[in-house]
């Protein structure tokens, strides 16, 4: 695997998560998880208005006073169990001062049943009062009987019915788009969120922690949507080749398979095939290696473990699984590293079964892999490379190191272990031997793309920007001079990140568009020229952009969090499209001398 940079700043990725998606012109939606809040969802009002005015007020208090008086003064219809029985000819009967009187009476017995928890009880008086006169503050008591009573399908219904009368009515707003969440409506659900947002009247963080469980909870529920249908297909050729650059090639497999001479269509036959496009390292061999690997296990078949073939068996069966978790199939992944493992085990194999795991953050289990992988090979540069990227993982910087030198003492080739060195000083501090590592790997690998390319990285997190281009320039050069892919458009990619923090979005999505051309597969460009899309105010392109980077993603946070950015930016259209939101915006945008809010 590929060398791991920690540090603010490293890639397109950190451009992305700190320009995050906003809603609407008051942007109130951040990507992230958060705790399930429902604030005030089952309260009444108590009063005829919801508005935000003082209730201290001699104004308001004279106005109660008198409605207090009025509803001692009024009757209305009741039935046998003391329930009104208000009917149409009942209302038609009535002055109209009148049916102010009786209404507000019904729903102060609605007020009264409601505190006692008689919701069924309270439901009769608010339907009453809304029989003699349509309130929003009728509905949306009643509204708040139907929530208690966790009836989500009538509280929607009442609060669409309050919000028709008074479309800011906030508290309806909340209360219904908890009901959407309940119901699974989380699209619904965050679209009454956004207008919180702009109406405001409830505490704004809880509005937005509510904003980012929705979003979250529909971006998982498309993406299991999508897996299920998934066809598994290879990642970008640039994580191929940072997966298996980190084990050294099987040359002595090769030279056996072909003194051997396998016949043609025979398991050894298909084994030798994929080998040798694999040591090709294109986008293209990548492809016939993956085909040739299904080819050999199929022609293999139920070949016994004292079968001659069955170390080649096994080692075709541990590249399909190494092939199926970079495609994220890892259970499929398992099955076949543990059916190698019955045939022939080696050290690899179980190094293979360790990624997996810790891919999984089972870190216990990828431990207790690499140290049965040492007990078979304890001089294998390969395990020592991987366990230390482990350690690193885990923020254990002693062990990463050591298990780091121990590699590139016995493999001087290894490239990465070098690199990841001189990442890992850098992530301690010392920038000075951080810099010295990454000069001292450029004089051994001087045609080595990766090398200016992570260095570029390191430059970038420090601000060094004209630095750093120079070394995505360096990177790409000897990237095109190569025959094989090794980091592909990274450096595209990097050169775009870095217009991008110099607000120069011409060229960042430029250069995103190149990386694209050249690896259509990269969600790092797709992501990256996705939010460009965005800020350019072309949300359609973003979204298909999102959509095409979660697809690609290998693991399921990273499809999460694209998934998130392409639904984020689609309720930016539908707010957009709301005559009542719209008319919020601008009134805000107008206040503001036609900026946003946060941009002020």
């Amino acid at each position: 695997m590929a060398p791991i940079v920690q540090a603010e700043n490293n890639s397109v990725w950190d451009f992305v998560n700190k320009h995050k998606i906003a809603l609407a012109a008051a942007g109130a939606l951040a990507v992230g998880a958060a705790g399930y809040i429902i604030y005030n969802a089952n309260q009444s009002d108590s009063t005829s208005s919801s508005s935000g005015s003082s209730k201290s007020s001699k104004k308001n208090k004279k106005r109660k006073n008198k409605k207090k008086a009025n509803k001692e003064k009024s009757s209305f219809p009741v039935d046998e169990q003391g329930l009104p029985n208000i009917t149409d000819e009942y209302v038609k009967s009535l002055p109209a001062e009148q049916q102010e009187e009786i209404s507000l009476a019904l729903k102060e017995q609605g007020n009264v049943a409601f505190k006692d928890k008689d919701f069924e009880k309270a439901i009769s008086f608010y339907s009453g009062a809304l029989q003699v006169k349509p309130s929003e503050v009728f509905y949306s008591n009643r509204s708040a009987c139907y929530a208690a009573l966790e009836d989500f399908e009538k509280v929607i219904e009442d609060t669409t019915a309050a919000l028709k009368i008074k479309p800011d009515y906030s508290k309806c707003l909340l209360r219904r788009a908890t009901a959407y969440e309940h119901l699974k409506k989380f699209d619904d659900a965050m679209f009454d969120l956004t207008g919180l947002t702009l109406y405001g009247g409830f505490n704004q963080d809880m509005i937005n922690k509510t904003l980012e469980r929705n979003l979250r909870s529909l971006s998982e529920e498309i993406v299991e949507k999508q897996e299920k249908n998934r066809v598994p297909t290879l990642p970008s050729p640039v994580y191929v080749t940072s997966f298996f650059s980190g084990f050294q090639a099987d040359a002595k497999i090769v030279a056996e398979l072909e003194e051997k001479n396998p016949e043609q269509g025979s398991g050894n036959f298909f084994l030798l095939k994929a080998l040798e496009n694999l040591a090709e390292g294109t986008s293209d061999s990548y492809d016939l290696m993956d085909s040739y690997i299904n080819q050999a296990v199929n022609a293999y078949g139920e070949i016994a473990s004292g079968d001659e073939n069955a170390k080649y068996a096994a080692i075709a069966l541990e590249y399909a699984g190494a092939l199926q978790f970079l495609k994220n199939s890892d259970s499929e992944g398992l099955l076949s590293l543990d059916k190698a493992l019955e045939l022939s085990p080696r050290a690899r194999t179980y190094v293979m079964k360790a990624l997996i795991s810790s891919d999984s953050n089972n870190f216990n289990d990828a431990f207790s892999l690499f140290a049965t992988a040492v007990e078979m090979e304890p001089e294998n540069a390969d395990i020592y490379y991987q366990r230390g990227q482990m350690y690193f993982l885990n923020n254990d910087y002693t062990n990463a190191k050591e298990n780091f030198v121990k590699a590139k003492e016995l493999d001087e080739n290894s490239v990465y272990a070098y690199i990841q060195l001189a990442c890992m000083e850098h992530t301690n501090g010392d920038a000075a031997e951080s810099t010295r590592l990454f000069s001292e790997a450029r004089k051994k690998f001087p045609t080595s793309p990766e090398i200016p390319n992570y260095y570029g990285e390191i430059l970038m997190s420090q601000n060094k920007l004209a630095e750093a281009m120079d070394e995505f320039d360096i990177s790409y050069g000897l990237q095109k001079a190569s025959k094989t892919v090794s980091i592909g458009a990274l450096p595209l990619v990097h050169k775009a990140g870095v217009y991008a923090l110099q607000q120069d979005l011409e060229k960042s999505g430029e250069f995103f568009q190149r990386a694209i051309d050249e690896d259509y597969r990269s969600e790092e460009a797709k992501l990256g020229l996705g939010q460009i899309k965005l800020q350019q105010e072309k949300i359609e392109e973003a979204i298909a952009l999102f959509e095409e980077a979660s697809k690609l993603c290998r693991n399921r946070e990273s499809k999460i969090s694209a998934t998130s950015y392409a639904e984020a930016a689609k309720m930016q259209i539908r707010v957009s499209q709301d005559p009542v939101m719209k008319k919020k915006i601008n009134e805000m945008m107008a206040a503001y001398g036609g900026l946003p809010p946060q941009q002020m």
